[in-house]
């Protein structure tokens, strides 16, 4: 034992230098043996490529002890013929080998001549005998006959065990969706956050390192071979994260030329309505009374080919040879999918009528004042003549190109209709070579385009007035993978990859406030870079403001490589990789394109009516418009940069793993990777940091009881530093920040992220029909870098503004002199990521047991479990105890002499001006809040899962999946859920953010068994019938209790304002219990304080834990009914009809959990009503 133990412990000391780490390839391992069970030493074991011409891709011969294996082999299906002198010749064929498989057979050889053959079927389901690792696959049956909304293969990740999901309904491609949000895949696999998860695609990774909630390029389901899910105990091979890794492998030709075309089609009159749209009918009502559906159009449509690829003949040929040659064992799959997406926001707005636009007032307009008295008026119904020349141009050339209000009940009001157009084009090529029986190789190349019409601007944050803030945006997505896999002898593999993935937002600005369309002349300070005119806010009626122009792409350059070696009974396998990655956005901070807000009355210092008009809100908006026009009291603002990040990244991880067959049916497993996630830095040179180390109390700023800092008494930047690559030349005012003791870096990063996995597969009764597996393994976690492009948009030094009021909008800074740049005096707000960084990890353990119960049925029953540690969480470090304000004496007003308590005790803090007292005495005086990416917060999961299969004849199939689970952490996401107090982190302890006790989902394709062969009119009309599903029963989520932002902090905790933490209402019972669970009062309210009085109260947090609030569960029926025309055996036509939400049920998904908002307890928002799609599909 101690030899075969000695090569392993030596190589996994073994530093390699390349690693793949996503498998795309199986294993065929086995043992051969005659009939009286004795072992056959010295067989020949040919496996052969069924559908490539059985072509030969490996031979191998059995040990001394009758075994065998063939690693890295491509997923396909095989014919393996084994060979021994005295023995027929066996030959077993559809052997199908999966992506990751370790696929188990146990042959028999019978005595006898080898001219003599024996044909074997292989089983169409096995037992996993060989590996450790839970894993879900998803065929490529599945992939394309299941009823997918939207037809992307992520919502398929749902049928494996232990994931829990919030995915949208329709689930988008591209990293944007129709309504112009981010397309997040909201995914946890055992325990794991969403961001915890990694995609590739033939090796490629497309997961976006920006958030790590999306990916970049999706490929087509009819493109897809299959895909796996894996679950736990993943092998040293896979890294980059914590979560699920779900690896696809996209389809390749065959022998033969075979594809497809298909059309799918959408209308809001196949669907039925939307819960919400019954009730408020937004799109009005027919003759009948009934609301109108929500407009849509949708198309999808496509093609597929592949087989073996043949060229021109050229040069000398044999004269029947013909013009084209068949390259030997050269492969090709080509698809190409186009979509086409209408939808019709409505629009609501606030608009000048056609009155206003000529300067003309429905009543007395203050032209002038001295203090707050009016000394000139323009009488109601005079038109202004003295406007602004500016002004005048916004009047010209987007005021007078917008729509007319048209509301019948409110004078300025404007809803509007528009179309938001998203289309969609994608390619994808693979090329499958094997030049000889050693060498194999692949090139596989994805091109997505993806251009979209936002008419509210991208990410919906337009002004909502039709026309105005219109993009035009385009979601490329770009992915290349070179794979060489080289079989220098039997028991010695190399592999080694090359990938490359690209995927932007890319949008500018089509509607008016383009300045292409409105060039509209501001002589402003700074230049511009952006391609909108001056934000107009403030001005009475909706903004002019809106997104963009915006270029927001990452790309990925990923080298990696294997060896496997087998000695004996040991398989090795060690290698390394080294990524380089890319992160670039724009748009992180100032306002480059200028701003004017804060139209006073001229002469007046604020808002000065007309005598005798009264103060009503709408009075008031017109007088505003009035001294827009007029142009000569505004405040403006401008920033020098349009704060753009261009962040690098360097990332290399290095293993080695053995799976020793220590006994015939018990297979261990041992490995450890090595894992170095670099720091980002900024080849722009903008990225700083906050480091609480070299911060100095007594260099701190004096603050005043107003929370304004006192210039010249300390250092406004005290903690801060910058990257040395751009060493600041000017500084704000009071600013001194130190140079980044890392270099070009703003944190040090770990060095020592080893990562054991260990694990076994026993088959206990030695039969091949049970395997029980367990395993332990930790797996480190690469974070998203999307933290420090906030640091970059948020932190002085680099970024310089200029703001100034009572100027003209003509002139807002006089030319000549210098720029009025500011160092707001209000303590700084500032983001921040912990200096002395620790990598996140996951540890995952498992034990199973799976047990064929008919060659067509298997089942697996197992344990799941996994702990967090340093999971990444918002914390704001410049947080109060509960209590500490009250103990302490602050200054007020203008004064730094402290003269009262900061917090009376029994009183409470309702607005963030208030708090501006408890600046003087943070824990980092001279800022207020530091929201800070901290390391420092856990999770646990405990799940029972099961999971059972069975195959029917010609493809039909039955699965199911059931999780049984509890997720608890103290944080739940990577940047959005900071503790209400970081003093206690102990009290955030609670559910998960996609927690859910039970989870069960079965899914189906069946064929119908009558009539297959379609022969006769009878057969051609009853046979072909076919269909599939996806039945869903979840359990709610968590919701958590807030109260609305910056209203009430009993404890004086100090959050109210531009913290991150917020505040909870107390508890008094169990909100789960009582509640009606309808759309009124779908939970207990008054399990919760609803009022918030400001005195009599007790100095403390809410009582109110995180996720206490049990959501809504979900039940949807998915059903796709197919009829398939036979023309020949190669030939038929497929029509489809699809229903999503068959059976129409109404399942809520939001909830209003704001104690203080009056609709508390009342759902916002379901889901998905009943809708239906239909579908042809044509294959040859």
């Amino acid at each position: 034992m101690k030899k075969q133990l000695f090569p392993g412990l030596v190589l996994l000391l073994i530093a390699a230098f390349v690693v793949i780490a996503q498998e795309l390839t199986g294993t065929i391992v086995g043992i051969v043996q005659d009939n009286a069970g004795a072992v056959i030493p010295g067989a020949t074991v040919t496996i052969r490529d069924q559908q490539k011409g059985r072509s030969v891709v490996r031979v191998v011969t059995t040990n001394q002890d009758g075994e065998f294996i063939a690693p890295n082999l491509p997923v396909g299906v095989y014919e393996i013929t084994f060979e021994a002198a005295k023995f027929k010749k066996t030959v077993q064929t559809d052997v199908k080998l999966d992506i990751g498989q370790r696929r188990t057979l146990e042959v028999t050889l019978e005595a006898g001549k080898i001219e003599e053959v024996v044909t074997v079927e292989a089983d169409p389901v096995a037992v996993d005998l060989q590996s450790p690792t839970s894993s879900t696959l998803i065929t490529g049956d599945q992939v394309r006959e299941l009823s997918i909304n939207n037809r992307n293969f992520v919502q398929l990740v749902t049928l494996a065990p232990g994931v829990s999901s919030n995915l949208a309904d329709q689930v988008y491609v591209g990293t944007t969706n129709p309504e112009g949000q981010a397309n997040t895949v909201q995914i946890s696999v055992n325990g794991a956050r969403s961001s915890q998860n990694t995609f590739t695609v033939d090796g490629a990774d497309i997961t976006d390192r920006g958030s790590n909630l999306t990916i970049q390029a999706y490929p087509s389901v009819d493109s897809i071979g299959e895909f796996r899910v894996l679950r736990a105990l993943y092998p040293a091979e896979s890294g980059r994260s914590g979560g699920g890794q779900v690896n696809v492998i996209t389809r390749s030709g065959t022998d033969r030329f075979s594809g497809t075309l298909f059309e799918f089609v959408r209308n809001e009159k196949f669907n039925a309505n939307s819960f919400f749209n019954n009730q408020t009918a937004p799109f009005g009502r027919t003759p009948d009374g009934k609301a109108k559906r929500a407009p849509f159009r949708y198309n999808n449509f496509g093609w597929t080919i592949g087989g073996p690829v043949y060229f021109f003949n050229f040069g000398e040929k044999d004269p029947d040879a013909g013009f084209f040659t068949r390259y030997k064992k050269t492969y090709f799959f080509f698809s190409q999918e186009w979509r086409r997406d209408l939808r019709y926001p409505t629009l609501t707005s606030t608009v000048p009528d056609a009155n206003l636009r000529q300067g003309v007032f429905p009543i007395d307009i203050c032209l002038a004042a001295t203090g707050s008295t009016c000394t000139s008026v323009l009488p109601a119904g005079t038109q202004l003549t003295s406007i602004n020349p500016v002004a005048r141009q916004y009047l010209d050339f987007i005021y007078k190109k917008m729509p007319l209000p048209n509301s019948a009940t409110s004078p300025y009001l404007l809803i509007g209709t528009a179309v938001n157009k998203s289309n969609f084009r994608q390619e994808i090529l693979k090329i499958d070579v094997r030049p000889t029986n050693k060498l194999a190789a692949f090139y596989r190349f994805q091109n997505d385009t993806i251009p979209t019409i936002d008419v509210n601007a991208l990410f919906s944050s337009g002004s909502g007035i039709p026309g105005v803030s219109t993009t035009s945006t385009n979601s490329p997505g770009r992915a290349h993978t070179f794979q060489a896999t080289y079989a220098a002898r039997s028991n010695f593999i190399v592999e080694g990859r090359y990938s490359y993935s690209y995927g932007a937002i890319i949008s500018e600005n089509i509607g008016l406030i383009a300045r292409k369309n409105s060039p509209i002349n501001v002589p402003l300070p700074y230049p511009v870079t952006i391609d909108r005119v001056p934000n107009i806010t403030g001005n009475g009626f909706s903004g002019i403001t809106g997104f963009g122009n915006y270029d927001n792409f990452s790309d990925k350059h990923i080298w990696e490589g294997s060896i496997t070696w087998i000695i004996g009974k040991h398989t090795f396998k060690f290698g390394g990789l080294f990524s380089k990655y890319r992160k670039h956005e724009n748009a992180l901070g100032g306002v480059n394109n200028g701003a004017f807000t804060t139209f006073n009355t001229p002469g007046a210092s604020t808002l000065v009516l007309a005598p005798g008009v009264s103060a009503t809100t709408l009075s008031q908006n017109l007088q505003r418009f009035a001294n827009f026009l007029l142009g000569t009291n505004v405040t403006f603002t401008q920033a020098k940069f349009d704060l753009t990040a261009d962040l690098r990244q360097r990332n290399f991880e290095f293993y080695a793993q053995d799976e020793w067959r220590y006994l015939r049916n018990l297979t261990l497993y041992y490995g450890v990777r090595y894992s170095f996630f670099g720091a980002p830095w900024d080849r722009n040179g903008f990225l700083t940091n906050f480091d609480p180390s070299l911060y100095t109390r007594a260099n701190a700023p004096l603050v005043a009881g107003n929370g304004n800092r006192v210039a010249g008494s300390g250092d406004f930047c005290n903690g801060l530093i910058y990257n040395t690559q751009n060493r600041p030349t000017t500084l704000p005012p009071n600013c001194n920040p130190s140079p980044s003791p890392y270099g070009k870096y703003v944190i040090d990063t770990p060095r020592l992220n080893f990562a054991p996995r260990v694990g076994l597969a026993w088959d206990p009764f030695g039969k091949g029909k049970t395997s029980i597996r367990t395993g332990y393994g930790i797996y480190h976690e690469q974070i998203l870098n999307g933290i420090f492009l906030q640091n970059i948009g948020v932190n002085p030094p680099y970024q310089e503004t200029i703001l100034v009021s009572g100027v003209r909008l003509d002139q807002p800074v006089p030319p000549g002199g210098p720029l009025p740049v500011v160092a707001s005096a209000a303590a700084q707000t500032l983001r921040a990521v912990q200096p002395e960084w620790e990598t996140p990890y996951m540890q995952h353990w498992s034990l199973d047991v799976q047990q064929l119960l008919t060659k067509k049925t298997l089942i697996s029953v197992g344990y799941y479990g996994s702990k967090g540690t340093n999971l990444i969480g918002i914390v704001d470090i410049n947080l109060l105890p509960p209590g500490f304000a009250t103990t302490q004496l602050c200054a007020v007003g203008t004064s730094t002499t402290p003269t009262v308590l900061c917090q009376t005790p029994g009183t409470a803090f309702t607005s963030s001006t208030q708090e501006l007292i408890l600046d003087q005495i943070r824990p980092y005086r001279g800022y207020r809040a530091i929201n800070m990416i901290q390391p420092r917060f856990d999770s646990n999961y405990h799940s029972l899962q099961v999971s059972a299969t069975h195959r029917f004849n010609k493809g039909s199939q039955v699965q199911l999946a059931y999780t049984f689970s509890k997720n608890l952490t103290n944080n739940q996401t990577d940047r959005s859920t900071a503790p209400q107090n970081p003093y206690d982190i102990r009290s955030e302890w609670g559910r998960a953010a996609l927690d859910r006790r039970h989870i069960l989902t079965i899914n189906y394709v069946y064929e119908l068994p009558f009539y297959r062969t379609q022969k006769g009119f009878v057969g051609k009309l009853l046979g072909g019938w076919q269909t599939s599903g996806i039945i869903s029963y979840w359990t709610g989520i968590p919701f958590t209790p807030v109260i609305a932002g910056g209203i009430y902090d009993p404890a004086g905790i100090g959050f109210l304002g531009p913290s991150a933490s917020g505040a909870r209402p107390n508890q008094f019972g169990n909100p789960n219990q009582g509640g009606a669970r309808n759309q009124q009062q779908f939970f207990n309210t008054a399990a919760f304080q609803t009022t918030f009085p400001a005195t009599g109260i007790a100095n403390v947090p809410g009582s109110a834990g995180r996720g206490v609030i049990f959501g809504p569960n979900l039940f949807r029926v998915d059903f796709t009914l197919m009829k398939n025309i036979k023309f020949t055996e190669k030939m038929r036509l497929q029509l489809r009809g699809e229903s999503f939400n068959v059976l129409n049920r109404t399942n809520f998904s939001g909830l209003n959990v704001t104690a203080s908002s009056t609709s508390f307890g009342q759902v916002t928002a379901t889901r998905d009503p009943r809708v239906i799609q239909l579908g042809a599909k044509f294959y040859w």
